[in-house]
C-alpha cells in the first residue's frame, strides 16, 4: 500500500511560503499583466487552476465570484467572496470587458457551411490554456532562483489555504474557503501550521 503520510510530507516540504509567493507576484506584475492577474486571483482566492481559467466577466458581481467547483458532483456554481485586492483588479477587467472570458484565448477565423455557401466568421477562441500560465510560472520561479521541481502552479492554492488557516485558525472556515468536500483534506493544512507553531514552544536542548 502507498505511504500517503510520507507522500504528503514530501509535498509539504515543497510548499511556497508567503514571502516567496509575494516575490513571484511582484515579478509577474513587471513581466506580464495578464499573468499577474491570473496568479493574483489564484493566490488570494485558493481556487483551482481550472476554476480560475473558466472565469468570465459576468461571473463577477460586487466583490463576489461565481465559481463552478470542478471537483463537486454534480457540478454547480456557487458565489464566493473575494478580498479587496482581487476586487479592485476584477473591477478594472470587468470595466474594460463586460462580457466574455477574463482570460480569453486566441480568436481564429473559422468556416461555417450553409446552404447558401460557406460563411467565414470569427469564432470564440475559448479561454487561455493551462500551458500558457504554467510556462510563465516556471519562467518566474527560475528568474527568482526558486526551486522548480515539485512546485507547479497549484502551489498557489496550497499557499492560499495555508495562509487562510494561519490567520483564522478556523478549520471549518478553511474548508469552505478551499471548497473541500471533506474537512479531512483541510486538516492536512492545519496540521502543517499547528506543528510549526508548537515546535516554536519547545525549549532548546543545545
Amino acid at each position: 500500500m502507498p505511504n500517503h503520510a510520507a507522500a504528503w510530507t514530501l509535498q509539504r516540504d515543497r510548499f511556497l511560503g508567503f514571502d516567496e509567493v509575494k516575490r513571484v507576484l511582484d515579478l509577474a506584475m513587471e513581466r506580464d499583466s495578464e499573468t499577474y492577474l491570473f496568479l493574483a486571483i489564484a493566490a488570494n482566492t485558493g481556487l483551482r487552476l481550472s476554476e480560475v481559467l473558466h472565469l468570465k466577466a459576468e461571473d463577477y458581481q460586487a466583490g463576489k465570484l461565481r465559481v463552478t467547483r470542478r471537483k463537486k458532483n454534480p457540478l454547480h456554481p456557487e458565489w464566493i467572496d473575494v478580498g479587496d485586492s482581487v476586487e479592485s483588479l476584477l473591477e478594472c477587467v470587468v470595466a474594460g470587458t463586460p462580457k466574455g472570458w477574463i482570460f480569453p484565448g486566441d480568436n481564429k477565423p473559422c468556416i461555417l457551411t450553409r446552404r447558401s455557401g460557406d460563411v467565414e466568421r470569427l469564432c470564440d477562441g475559448g479561454h487561455r490554456s493551462k500551458r500558457f500560465f504554467q510556462h510563465w510560472w516556471v519562467k518566474l520561479l527560475r528568474e527568482l532562483g526558486l526551486t522548480v521541481y515539485g512546485r507547479g502552479i497549484h502551489q498557489l492554492r496550497h499557499a492560499a489555504i495555508t495562509e487562510f488557516y494561519t490567520v483564522t485558525k478556523d478549520l471549518r472556515a478553511a474548508q469552505v474557503f478551499a471548497g473541500h468536500a471533506s474537512s479531512t483534506i483541510t486538516e492536512r493544512y492545519a496540521h502543517v501550521v499547528d506543528l510549526k507553531s508548537k515546535l516554536a514552544l519547545m525549549r532548546p536542548m543545545v
